[in-house]
């Protein structure tokens, strides 16, 4: 860039070479700075012509071409450069001619020294005026290739000038906003915050700079940088820039840094050469050191060898890879040299100095604990599937790849890793009649997945045994819900079944005898009972030995009841809504009384779920057992074992039963004595004779004993227990009860109480000892609990629990 104190030089071309060295001294001496070359025609003008001349004197007259003609060749590559035409020959005519060529002023020779002193001013300027053309020549290019926009304001606010850039940043051309108002361009508030606070302060202090939200011509609004500058005539220069992407990405740079300084896990940068350029709050957290420290330390300070040489490494890959993210376990070091086992996820991005890491640390050291105890929990499941005959398995729904442990080959004939997907398992390991079968169990799973499903195969080719398996799976739903894959247990139960049929075939054989037993047995007994009392009617006669016969064939008929009964007590029971006070009643009239009373406490609407049958066996085996225990009466003793089994004699040998209603509000009292219609399908009653199993004594040994009013007669209590709900929010809520028979007799010793439910246990000569195992069968045909413990008033007393209700 020339300075305007730099020597002005001038090249003079003129044929009288004394004329020319005559001009240059004069021009010296009037502009010291002034310094003159001479040229005594245009060739060797055009010659000496170079940048570093500012301006050229030349006369017009010249051998060869004249002076119109060196302008007109100086134009042609040296358009802005001042030529002045001094020359003797003055016309209209050359003066035009120079005019259109280009010249830059025009000077006649004259005969006097003061014409030196003209052309000393015209040449300096003439050189002036063409170094402010250049310069504002510098400055308009300047000003219309800035990235910033910079626009002329009149005194008036209306745009006088302005580059593309200002203009850009409203979405406009120069030629759009020239001549309008600048404050077009800003919101209301906006022009009343400039006008108050901006303005007066520019006026005062000649500018101002700051931040302003404008509007591009289509409205929408932008954020920008302004900057002012006051002109003498109220004018202002306004500069601006764009820096609406500037603004919204330094927010989203301060959420950002918020995000990394308030996530969990550690945060690093490092640079080229794996040190800390920056590092989070939980970073510096995790290792135990200040901000400070880490910043600018090597990755080998927190992170040991095998670690750091880990992270080279997989840099490296990342840099040579197409991958986007590595990752890395090691132990970091902290402060209190605890090394912590973490994942470092990283990435690698360039910057002006290198490439630089950023990644991600996380405390991983619970993690690989538990992956440690899932890995022992694995072999140890694997080591228990290979002792058994169940394999897990893992089906993914979309493409059938299955995944399995435990004993697949010993099951199925061939390795799990030749079947990789159910088609292929299909292929090679199920006979094709059996593959129907598997495919519809593994379609019930994903609708039914809590169902258990039980099916046979053979394996293939080669069509071996039936084998069969038990399936179990959940189906497990991905992020929108839709299944994704099956989870299941599968077990071989093939020697189950053949045990279960094996079962089934006794149960078959067993049915045939007790049927062929009771048929067999019962008709020659019942030719024995019958001639027992034509005998006894023949004879006339009251014979001991006559009575033992008859208890002898009692007990024979007692023994048959009770052997058909426990052999169908496995039978599946059909449970239905009953009452349980008209069921207490009902079985009351199928018991030998005596002289026991029933006092029945159930609410007339306490219903249980049960079947009525074998529920009413239930009832009349404790009833029973509580008439001919709970009494002491010499007339209830040594009569059998009714009370043991509970069964139905051969023929009725009750009195009338009689019945005593006492008006309670739920409480029905029973007694001998008042006779009542039961209403009970038995056309027998139950016999009474072995009291044995309560533990009391004999009426020869007791003399006379009372029950709870101090005489020989019983009273029977029948009532309910608490109720509670079951339920736990997976199935429907159902309400429990239960109930209880008890009596005010001596009780059963607690030493006895295991035992009274197992089958043969009596405690006397004629006893079966099955009447309250046939209790328990029947309650455990129901999935109640039985238990006998003591009564309220000192007897005996049988809770039955676990009873569903109904409502």
């Amino acid at each position: 860039m020339r300075d305007r104190d730099d020597p002005v030089r001038v090249l003079h071309v003129d044929d009288d070479g004394d004329f020319a060295e005559l001009t240059a001294a004069f021009l010296s001496r009037e502009i010291d700075r002034i310094e003159v070359v001479t040229a005594a025609d245009v060739d060797e003008a055009l010659a000496t012509l170079t940048d570093a001349v500012d301006c050229v004197v030349s006369d017009y007259d010249m051998p060869g071409r004249n002076g119109i003609e060196f302008l007109e060749a100086v134009r042609a590559e040296h358009p802005d450069l001042p030529f002045i035409l001094f020359t003797a020959k003055g016309s209209e005519e050359v003066a035009s001619r120079a005019i259109s060529a280009g010249v830059t002023d025009y000077l006649q020779k004259g005969s006097g020294s003061e014409q030196y002193a003209i052309l000393a001013n015209r040449i300096e300027n003439a050189v002036s005026r063409c170094l402010s053309d250049r310069e504002l020549r510098q400055w308009k290019q300047a000003i219309e290739t800035a990235t910033e926009g910079i626009a002329i304001v009149d005194a008036e606010g209306r745009y006088l000038q302005m580059n593309a850039a200002y203009a850009d940043v409203y979405d406009a051309s120069p030629a759009d906003l020239v001549g309008r108002d600048w404050r077009e361009r800003y919101p209301a508030d906006e022009v009343d915050r400039f006008e108050s606070e901006v303005l007066p302060r520019l006026r005062r202090e000649g500018e101002w700079s700051g931040e302003a939200e404008g509007r591009r011509v289509d409205g929408t609004p932008i954020e920008e940088s302004v900057s002012l500058s006051s002109f003498a005539d109220g004018g202002h220069v306004r500069i601006l820039r764009d820096v609406t992407e500037q603004k919204r990405h330094e927010r989203d740079l301060q959420r950002y840094e918020r995000i990394v300084e308030t996530v969990g896990e550690g945060v690093y940068v490092l640079d080229d050469d794996l040190r800390f350029v920056f590092v989070n709050r939980a970073m510096a957290t995790l290792t135990g050191l200040d901000r400070e420290e880490l910043l600018g330390s090597p990755l080998s300070r927190v992170v040991d060898t095998d670690g750091t040489t880990a992270g080279r490494d997989a840099r490296a890959a990342l840099l040579g890879s197409d991958h986007d993210v590595e990752t890395v376990e090691a132990d970091l070091r902290t402060a209190g040299d605890d090394p912590i086992h973490c994942e470092f996820r990283f990435t690698v991005f360039p910057s002006e100095r290198g490439v630089h890491t950023v990644g991600v640390v996380r405390d991983v050291s619970d993690r690989r604990a538990y992956e440690t105890e899932l890995e022992a929990v694995r072999d140890r499941m694997e080591f228990a599937l290979d002792a058994t005959d169940s394999i897990i398995y893992e089906v993914d729904i979309e493409t059938g790849r299955q995944t399995r442990h435990g004993p697949f080959e010993r099951l199925y004939g061939l390795p799990s890793a030749d079947l990789p997907t159910t088609e292929a398992f299909y292929d090679r390991a199920i006979h094709p009649a059996d593959r129907d079968t598997i495919e519809a169990a593994r379609r019930r799973f994903l609708t039914s997945p809590d169902e258990c499903v039980e099916y046979e195969y053979r394996t293939h080719p080669d069509a071996g045994p039936v084998r069969w398996i038990r399936s179990e799976a959940y189906v497990h739903a991905g992020p929108t819900g839709d299944p994704t894959k099956l989870v299941g247990l599968a077990t071989d139960i093939t020697p189950l079944k053949r045990r279960e049929q094996e079962l089934e075939r006794r149960n078959e054989r067993l049915d045939e005898f007790v049927s062929v037993a009771s048929h067999d047995l019962r008709n020659p007994l019942n030719v024995a009972i019958g001639a027992l009392e034509l005998l006894r009617e023949d004879c006339d006669c009251d014979c001991d030995h006559l009575d033992t016969v008859e208890r002898a064939h009692e007990r024979m008929v007692t023994l048959v009841e009770d052997l058909l009964t426990l052999s169908r007590g496995g039978e599946r029971v059909e449970t239905e809504p009953l009452e349980l006070a008209t069921l207490a009643e009902r079985c009351w009239g199928t018991v030998e009384t005596d002289q026991a009373a029933l006092e029945i406490d159930v609410p007339a609407d306490y219903r249980i779920r049960a079947d009525a049958s074998r529920v009413r066996q239930l009832l009349a085996n404790l009833l029973s057992n509580a008439v001919e225990h709970g009494s002491t009466s010499p007339h209830s003793r040594g009569r059998g074992d009714a009370v043991e089994h509970g069964s139905t004699s051969p023929r009725s040998q009750a009195p009338e039963d009689s019945v005593e209603q006492r008006s309670t509000s739920n409480r029905t009292a029973m007694q001998s004595g008042d006779a009542v219609e039961h209403g009970s399908t038995s056309s027998q009653t139950t016999r009474s004779d072995d009291a044995v199993e309560h533990g009391s004594t004999s009426a020869a040994t007791n003399g006379s004993s009372t029950g709870a009013a101090g005489s020989d007669r019983v009273t029977i209590t029948i009532g309910v227990l608490d109720v509670t709900v079951a339920g736990d929010g997976t199935e429907q809520e159902r309400s429990i009860g239960g109930f209880y028979v008890e009596d005010d007799g001596p009780g059963i010793p607690a030493t006895d109480r295991d035992r009274v439910f197992e089958g043969g246990y009596s405690t006397t000569e004629d006893g079966t000892g099955l009447g309250l195992r046939i209790v328990r069968e029947v309650a455990d045909a129901h999935g109640w609990d039985v238990a006998v413990t003591d009564g309220t008033d000192g007897g005996a007393r049988f809770e039955v629990t676990g009873v569903e209700l109904v409502e």
